[in-house]
């Protein structure tokens, strides 16, 4: 998987497992991930593994409207190796930290905008259903008084 951020390229190995489940009044989707960044600003890398979970909770808040969702999201990453091993820790350490806490920033925004846009367009389906069964019935009603 080849991201960029800030300026920065890396291309990383990832080997991701991801589980839902439905619930009748919630989704939760859930995952972990091994990260081995592979290069990092052009020069290859090595001894900087990641490991990431995390969750996404998706349900109606009891006791509003049922055209309101909350999204609880999680997100954990922590190194897999000390930051000790790498050769020269104190620059690529950094570096590679703040790129990854963009790029997962960036992950974050990008699904919930993805979890928004479906949420969005299941809201309209349903509107606009209702709204065809409502003048089919008023169209019916006008047919059959003339």
């Amino acid at each position: 998987m080849e991201l960029h951020a800030n300026g920065t390229q890396a291309d990383f190995r990832v080997k991701e497992v991801l589980r839902r489940y439905v619930d009748e009044d919630r989704v939760v989707i859930v995952w972990r991930s091994f990260i081995d960044p592979v290069e990092f600003s052009g020069a290859p890398l090595r001894g900087a593994e990641f490991r990431e979970k995390g969750y996404i909770v998706i349900r109606r808040p009891r006791g509003m409207a049922e055209n309101y969702a909350l999204l609880q999201t999680c997100y954990l990453i922590h190194p897999e190796t000390p930051v000790h091993s790498l050769t020269d820790d104190g620059a690529i350490t950094g570096a590679l930290t703040d790129f990854v806490l963009s790029g997962t920033a960036a992950n974050i925004a990008a699904g919930h905008q993805m979890i928004e846009n479906i949420l969005f367009n299941e809201a309209m389906k349903t509107v606009v259903s209702f709204e065809l069964r409502r003048r089919r019935k008023h169209l019916h009603f006008f047919v059959n008084i003339f």
